[in-house]
Formats: structure tokens, C-alpha cells, sequence
């Protein structure tokens, strides 16, 4: 028997900015991750985009290139989703806002991704989200994306990460968000 490296044949989209539009948000529950070496149960969940790029052969020409990102679900300042809604919103949130925001106000926001291209620990490449910013609509310029997938659309991979969610979750309150103003300058 003679095995190889084998890596995935599955075409990857090209990097640099890209429109995309915020598809599926997905909660995949309190995972136990290791963080500097010690055991951590986090909360998580993962954002994932279709990009206007299309898949040009295979089983899924034509289709819509995905995209995703985990995030611990905090709005912490040193928080990762923090930094990328920040980054897409254009700006800063509020106090009020800190107390809670509710991620399905991204679901079908446009955006623009820069998407860069890494190299994982055996050496294989891979396209990740580098960058999230503001989708400025334009007259002459691109027009705003809706979502082609199924709202109720979940990939296996995703599927199996949640059945590893710890079981006990906290209890979340839920925030009080009255008195926010609304800005129809920021996308969500």
C-alpha cells in the first residue's frame, strides 16, 4: 500500500476584495477550545458569506463561492466579531449598543471581504477572511447581493461542530436595546 499527502481539490476562490453578502449566521454553542495551553469553554458561532464570485467548474460550477469565519460570540474590545462588525459597521459601537446586539441584523448585509491566501501547519494553502468593510452602494458601481442558499442551509461540517457543543449552556439574558437610534448610513 503507498499513501500520499492529499489535499483538497476543491477550487478556491480568489483572494483580494471581494463583494459578499452575510448568508447564515450559525450558533455552534460552547466548544472547548485550548487557549495558551490551558482549557477554555467558549462560546462560538460562524459567519458565513457568498461571495459574487462564482465557481467556474466541477459538481458546483455556477454556484456562489462560501466563505466563513469562527468568532467567540463576545463583543469584548479585544474580541475578533467586535473587530469585524466594527470594521463593516464603519465605525464604533455605542455603549448601548455593547449591551447587546443581535448578530441576525448582518444576515443579508452586503460587505466587501479582502480574502488572503495561508498556509496551515502541513503546508496546504487556504483562503481566509483577512478583512470585513462597509459595501458602499453606487450608481454605476456593483448592486447589492441577496443570499442564493436555503435559509434553512448547513453544511455537515458545521452540523458535526455543533453535536461537540458542551451540553450545559449558561442561561443568556436577553439585552435591553431600546432607545438605540438607527442610522441608515450603517448597514446594520
Amino acid at each position: 500500500m503507498v499513501v500520499k499527502k492529499t489535499g483538497s481539490d476543491f477550487p478556491k476562490p480568489e483572494t483580494g476584495m471581494q463583494q459578499a453578502v452575510c448568508s447564515h449566521i450559525y450558533d455552534i454553542g460552547i466548544q472547548e477550545t485550548t487557549y495558551k495551553g490551558e482549557l477554555k469553554h467558549v462560546h462560538q458561532c460562524i459567519v458565513l458569506w457568498e461571495l459574487e464570485e462564482r465557481i467556474k467548474q466541477g459538481d458546483y460550477k455556477g454556484q456562489r463561492f462560501v466563505i466563513s469565519k469562527f468568532y467567540t460570540a463576545s463583543l469584548n474590545e479585544k474580541a475578533n466579531l467586535r473587530k469585524d462588525l466594527e470594521s463593516w459597521r464603519g465605525r464604533a459601537f455605542t455603549e448601548q449598543e455593547l449591551l447587546g446586539f443581535d448578530l441576525d441584523n448582518i444576515r443579508r448585509a452586503n460587505c466587501y471581504l479582502n480574502l488572503v491566501e495561508t498556509k496551515n501547519d502541513n503546508g496546504d494553502t487556504k483562503i481566509k477572511v483577512g478583512a470585513v468593510v462597509p459595501f458602499k452602494k453606487k450608481e454605476d458601481g456593483p448592486q447589492t447581493m441577496t443570499p442564493e442558499l436555503p435559509d434553512d442551509y448547513c453544511p455537515d461540517w458545521i452540523k458535526k461542530i455543533m453535536e461537540k457543543a458542551v451540553k450545559e449552556q449558561p442561561q443568556a439574558s436577553q439585552p435591553d436595546t431600546s432607545g438605540i437610534e438607527e442610522n441608515d448610513e450603517i448597514p446594520f
